[in-house]
């Protein structure tokens, strides 16, 4: 993980490197997209704000991500314009960063053996995203524009079950906890997404 944070904090720092005289802007991409994945199609919402220079931007982004298990990513944003035209041009994006879990399995969903108690706990695990895109200013003397982005993502969740039984064969004795069980999710999907910058 230490590596990977590195990796970010370094590409930024090299997006900041060397872009002349270009003013530093604000800028804001609000997005919504599909996840699909051999977990099926998931919608995902992102917003991410920070700030351009020349064709660099650095910025900070949050989400709403529905694949496989509901969950928050939190990242770093680094995204370089190509110039391909006045008015639209491609453009690409890495995000790197850390994902919070938002989900709780369904009641009754885990049995403990013996009529015992089970629980479940998620935790966080990092998040990972990057793709091309293509951008459509909406005017000559505007910053405002459409974009439409492909992608692939990769985020990671673990979750923590412990289990207790309340009987022995048969035979009432005192609740029994077994160790916990760990289990490590990799979640991998492609994305398509769509949204407008400002």
């Amino acid at each position: 993980m230490k590596k990977a944070i590195g990796l970010v904090a370094l590409l930024a720092l090299w997006a900041g490197a060397g872009l002349g005289q270009n003013p530093i802007r604000f800028r804001s991409t609000e997005t919504v997209g599909l996840s699909s994945g051999s977990a099926g199609n998931c919608l995902q919402v992102q917003t991410v704000n920070g700030v351009s220079k020349g064709p660099w931007f650095v910025g900070l982004g949050a989400g709403l991500d529905y694949y496989r298990f509901r969950s928050v990513p939190l990242f770093l944003s680094v995204t370089r314009d190509l110039a391909v035209g006045k008015r639209d041009w491609l453009f690409l994006y890495v995000d790197g960063g850390t994902n919070l879990p938002w989900y709780k399995r369904p009641a009754g969903s885990l049995i403990s053996p013996g009529g015992g108690e089970a629980s479940s706990t998620f935790h966080s695990g990092e998040y990972w995203s990057g793709g091309l895109g293509y951008l459509w200013k909406l005017g000559d003397h505007t910053s405002k524009a459409m974009l439409f982005s492909a992608g692939y993502t990769v985020k990671k969740l673990t979750e923590t079950q412990t289990m207790s039984s309340n009987c022995c064969c048969g035979i009432p004795c005192p609740m029994v906890t077994p160790d916990p069980i760990l289990y490590e999710y990799l979640c991998r999907a492609y994305q398509l997404m769509i949204g407008f910058r400002f």
